[in-house]
């Protein structure tokens, strides 16, 4: 989940009343990870996107659904700008 909509589903759970709690939701995550490594109840899956560990192996190995749509293509190489996406491109 993005930590944003980790804030929301919390609501007024959250014991910070701060005014950034996306922040200290953040910093509260990556200190769990940073001090309980491997046994930490969570993982980061990419910058600013977290999920327990236990549904992060389910999440990584799940086989592909109907309807979804995969991409085979390599990543750009370093001196390749990415190419743009969208109805301009």
């Amino acid at each position: 989940m993005v930590v944003r909509d980790i804030v929301i589903a919390a609501g007024e759970r959250l014991p910070t009343k701060s005014r950034t709690p996306a922040t200290v939701v953040a910093r509260d995550l990556a200190m769990d990870i940073k001090k309980h490594g491997s046994g930490s109840r969570f993982t980061r899956t990419a910058p600013g996107l977290y999920t327990l560990r236990e549904l992060a192996d389910v999440i990584v190995a799940a086989p592909p659904m109907e309807g979804d749509v995969l991409l085979d293509m390599p990543p750009p190489t370093p001196d390749e700008p990415p190419t743009e996406t969208g109805a301009d491109a």
